[in-house]
């Protein structure tokens, strides 16, 4: 069983070979990676602004994404207060 007072918003994969998606909306306004340790993954998209899944969903890569371990989650494009950024990614 997983406690999930130790791990900060824990997310458990019940199915084996199943595709899972994420949505990484950056908070805050500098640019930050972001790393899977052992793992690599697929971006499907990036952006500035918040990711809207009803009107960006047919602007995200499904047919040959990049694989990666490593990507940038993009910032604010001019400073605190401003939209910040997205990564979608799959693995």
């Amino acid at each position: 069983s997983l406690n999930s007072t130790l791990i900060s918003n824990p997310i458990v994969l019940q199915e084996a070979n199943q595709w899972v998606y994420f949505v990484i909306q950056n908070q805050f306004f500098a640019a930050h990676p972001i790393h899977l340790h052992g793992h690599d993954f697929s971006i499907l998209g990036q952006g500035t602004g918040d990711f809207n899944v009803a009107t960006q969903l047919g602007t995200l890569n499904f047919d040959n994404p990049m694989r990666r371990d490593t990507a940038m989650l993009k910032g604010a494009p001019i400073g605190p207060a401003t939209a910040t950024g997205y990564t979608v990614i799959a693995f």
